[in-house]
């Protein structure tokens, strides 16, 4: 514990369970602390447990291991030192924008002439004056995101949390709102002194944040902390600042798709292995090699990730599908076609499931599928989680469930009687 720190997760572990009493591990061993004038901004792939992380530091959720302190305190209940902007925008649509600003000043106690001071304040910095009548229905999407920013900032909170909090916005919007909102942040230290962001966007991130966190996926780890001491206003278009972008692109492309050699060093040390299926729709698979194949067999994958409007992490779980699957490789941040894939993609529909068909069968979870219906001619969902449960404990076997049904029929290898949750061996499976 630092006290230094405004705020600090000690050794913070988080698992869920689900209905099954399946344990779902999505944060482990956390160290972070938030000093005064920091702006941090925490990047990971979908589902590595950044909003989470956020809603513990918040006292909004309790950790399962480790200690969340406040002030050099241990926390019990609600962090007050900070104040959260969601993505949701979460007003009440039966409060104007008075109202709603004004239930940010309940920790205050302030009396009745201070507490419209305030909150005038708070409108006029953010752009809002003259609206205090308004409901949220009567105002746009980037105008209730200010209406979140000016709750928050009426408490005064060390630190202003933000989870997403552009995301829903249109382009130019949110490039705005985040202008103000660093300038806020620069010229002001007595609105709130340090802030933190959770984020998918890397432009973003580097374009506010102070310090940059990424974390890895299943279960969360804080894996790189990089320091970002550009000077603000920052230049999207400068050599500095694109430079960081790419080298966090390759970091977090590193942490998911990591290159052919080491993955290839890794399944000859392991050829038993089981593999994590991401949870990717054949359709998907099919549409991102045909985007691949148009490039000339080679892309790059930030210029996918822009061309298919997807955010990242989406676009590198289907990339990391076909990995796996052998239909393309990913050196550095590019994706290769590969021969097979290649064959794959220009082969008629039927040459397309039988070459799907041999790749999918070459994977553990297949195999021991397979060969349970070899055994006993259909077998329970619940007995094939099992199976999974003892593979991959950590892993979410309701979603490897979806994604095997998806891949399997399309394969044509099985039915899957969603009712009854059976998996059957087709009469005409081919071997």
């Amino acid at each position: 514990m630092n006290p230094e720190n405004i705020t600090e997760l000690e050794n913070v572990s988080k698992t869920f369970w689900l209905a099954d009493s399946q344990p779902i591990e999505v944060l482990s061993q956390i160290n972070l602390g938030i000093k005064p004038g920091e702006f941090i901004a925490l990047l990971g792939q979908s589902g590595s447990g950044k909003s989470t992380l956020l809603r513990i530091l918040a006292g909004l959720i309790p950790p399962t291991s480790g200690v969340v302190y406040e002030r050099a305190k241990k926390l019990s209940g609600i962090n007050e030192s900070l104040a959260i902007v969601f993505q949701s925008f979460a007003l009440y649509p039966w409060l104007t924008v008075y109202e709603n600003v004004r239930i940010g000043l309940n920790k205050r106690q302030l009396g009745p002439d201070e507490e419209r001071q305030e909150i005038n304040n708070a409108l006029t910095l953010i752009g809002l004056s003259g609206h205090d009548n308004a409901y949220p229905k009567e105002l746009s999407g980037g105008m209730r995101q200010r209406v979140g920013f000016a709750r928050a900032l009426v408490a005064r909170p060390p630190i202003l949390a933000m989870d997403e909090p552009f995301s829903a916005l249109d382009v130019l919007t949110a490039r705005n709102l985040r202008a103000e909102i660093i300038d806020l942040w620069v010229e002001k230290k007595n609105v709130f002194q340090s802030a933190f962001m959770v984020t998918h966007n890397i432009s973003e991130a580097v374009s506010m944040a102070s310090k940059i966190v990424i974390l890895s996926s299943n279960p969360g780890r804080l894996a790189h902390v990089i320091l970002n001491n550009l000077p603000y206003p920052r230049n999207e278009k400068s050599s500095a600042f694109l430079g960081m972008v790419d080298e966090i692109h390759d970091l977090i492309t590193a942490l998911n798709l990591p290159d052919v050699a080491a993955r290839e060093r890794f399944t000859r040390a392991a050829p038993t292995r089981v593999e994590n299926l991401p949870r990717v729709e054949v359709s998907r698979m099919l549409g991102f090699l045909e985007a691949v194949a148009a490039d000339g067999g080679r892309a790059d994958i930030f210029a996918l990730t822009q061309q298919m409007r997807e955010e990242f992490g989406s676009v590198i779980a289907v990339a990391k599908a076909l990995e796996i699957l052998d239909l393309v490789v990913t050196p550095e941040h590019e994706v290769v076609i590969t021969p097979l894939g290649r064959e794959l993609i220009d082969a008629e529909p039927e040459r397309r499931k039988e070459i799907f068909r041999r790749q999918i069968q070459r994977l553990a979870l297949f195999r021991s599928l397979k060969d349970k219906l070899a055994e006993s001619e259909s077998v329970t969902e619940d007995d094939f989680k099992e199976e999974i449960h003892a593979q991959l404990p950590y892993e979410n076997a309701d979603k490897m469930i979806d994604t095997i049904v998806d891949w399997g029929r399309y394969a044509e290898i099985f039915d899957f009687d969603a009712n009854l949750k059976v998996f059957t061996k087709q009469p005409d499976s081919p071997a």
